[in-house]
């Protein structure tokens, strides 16, 4: 946000949502040649720089299925899609490397403390259903260069808010 980097759907205001996942995902973590190594198959293994650093892309992590079933709508018998997904054994995945901008890759002890630190807060947004709260520090607004924080804003519906 620092930096002026838009949020993913476009807007000022980056969702916490969008941060916990890009913060959790081994595709912004710094692997090494050897690391990466070990998740790909021996023909990839030989393509990979040993000099570069690699993200993880998972494929295949999900079972999609979708069927049409029919309901009764306002203007009579209607289908509409049903979709599921199930999320698949670990040891079915295919990692992806993604060789990454030496510019932009992240020191490993900071991707961690990152993650331990969403990781630690995370299982109190589950227990209390409170939204998970940023720590401070973490990212600064793109104009005005204060942090970002916690807040509930009314709606016009009259809810409130987490934003």
């Amino acid at each position: 946000m620092r930096e002026g980097m838009a949020a993913p759907a476009g807007g000022e205001n980056w969702n916490h949502n969008a941060i916990r996942r890009v913060m959790l995902s081994d595709l912004y973590g710094p692997h090494s040649c050897e690391e990466v190594r070990t998740m790909v198959s021996p023909e990839m293994a030989a393509r990979l720089d040993p000099d570069r650093e690699y993200g993880v892309w998972w494929f295949n992590t999900k079972r999609t299925t979708r069927r049409y079933v029919s309901k009764v709508g306002p203007n009579g018998k209607e289908y509409v899609e049903e979709q599921r997904s199930l999320a698949k054994p670990k040891e079915e995945w295919i990692a992806v490397p993604v060789p990454l901008d030496a510019a932009f890759v992240v020191p490993r002890p900071v991707v961690e403390a990152a993650r331990e630190n969403v990781r630690s807060r995370s299982h109190h947004y589950k227990e209390s259903s409170r939204v998970w709260k940023l720590a401070g520090g973490v990212l600064y607004c793109v104009h005005c260069g204060r942090r970002v924080s916690f807040a509930r804003v009314k709606r016009g519906n009259g809810k409130r808010t987490p934003y």
